[in-house]
Formats: structure tokens, C-alpha cells, sequence
């Protein structure tokens, strides 16, 4: 009884714990910079990646996953909680009619001037790592200082493992960024 007792305290203070280390976008901001001939280039750019029709009539896009973690292997955002949110991410979607699938492999980056980086070291990274006609979306312990971005040069989006939990709005948020909106949520940010 005492060791289960023991056990149900250990789990819930690492419940806490975990829960007091998660961010949001209205604490960290959304660090999506975009000035009006870059918002101008986006809805000028080439065509979003191939889209597939589902049964239900959802116009399908392809998330490319990159999990990046630090150079020992260590760091990584937690499968379960990503196709949780992943979830969630679909319902927030549904009624636009747009679904979101991940296009495999989940890609594996071991990098810490990747896993902690500013635009530019972000940049490079998605130079180096996309993968075409996806929407690629790397899951980092810090971009740049914010929860996430969406940047127009890389084509990519740079989401904060502790921005990105169950009910998080921030790969939501970066998405409408790469779909074109100024701001998905206008408020939060600041």
C-alpha cells in the first residue's frame, strides 16, 4: 500500500511538473515576421503541396515531420503527445474542410545549434533538411525565444517542444502563417 501510495505521488508531481514546463503562444508570442511584400510573395508562390481528397471531402495536406533533438540524441518531442495534438489539429481545421496527415518517415535531426537556434540557424536547417511538396514542420526546444514560426524564406515552420502540447495552438496558429494569414489568431501575439 505504501509503495503504491508512493508511486501515485511520484506521478503526480511529474504531472506538474511536466505541466508547469509547457508554454503557449500568448506567453512566448509567435515570432512570424512577415512584411507586406513577403505576405505578397506567399499568396504568389508556387501552389501548396499535392493535395489529396478524402472520403469525407477534406482537402488532405502532407506534414513533414522533423523531431529535432540535441547532438547526443537527447531532447526529442514525445510521439504520443505529437499525434495527440496532431488530432487536435484536424478538429481545428475540419471546418475549413482541410486535414492534415504526416508524410513518413518522421525525420530524426541530432543538431543542438539546430535544437536551440535564432532565424538564421533556423534557416539553414531548413535549407538543409526539407523535403519537397510537404509542409515541413520542425519541433525544436527554442525558436529563436518565441513558441514558434512560420518563415517564408524556408518554407518551413519551427514549433517549441513545450509550445506543443495536447491543446496547444501553436503548430495551429503557423500553419494559417504558411496558408497565408497575417495572423491566425490577431491578438495573442505581444
Amino acid at each position: 500500500m505504501y509503495k503504491a501510495l508512493l508511486t501515485g505521488i511520484i506521478l503526480l508531481a511529474l504531472t506538474f511538473s511536466l505541466r508547469a514546463q509547457e508554454h503557449s503562444i500568448e506567453q512566448l508570442g509567435c515570432g512570424t515576421q512577415t512584411s507586406p511584400e513577403e505576405i505578397s510573395a506567399i499568396y504568389n508562390r508556387a501552389p501548396l503541396p499535392p493535395m489529396r481528397r478524402t472520403a469525407h471531402a477534406l482537402d488532405s495536406l502532407p506534414l513533414r515531420i522533423h523531431l529535432v533533438g540535441r547532438t547526443d540524441g537527447t531532447g526529442y518531442h514525445q510521439l504520443e503527445t505529437l499525434f495527440r495534438m496532431l488530432c487536435r489539429l484536424n478538429e481545428k481545421y475540419h471546418d475549413a474542410g482541410m486535414f492534415f496527415y504526416v508524410q513518413w518517415p518522421i525525420r530524426y535531426i541530432k543538431n543542438s545549434a539546430y535544437f536551440e537556434h535564432n532565424f538564421n540557424t533556423g534557416s539553414t536547417m531548413m535549407r538543409q533538411y526539407n523535403v519537397p511538396n510537404t509542409i515541413n514542420v520542425y519541433f525544436v526546444n527554442d525558436p529563436n525565444g518565441t513558441c514558434g514560426y512560420y518563415s517564408p524564406s524556408g518554407q518551413a515552420l519551427a514549433i517549441r517542444n513545450s509550445c506543443a502540447g495536447i491543446n496547444s495552438t501553436t503548430l495551429t496558429h503557423e500553419l494559417g502563417h504558411f496558408l497565408g494569414l497575417p495572423h491566425t489568431f490577431f491578438g495573442w501575439e505581444d
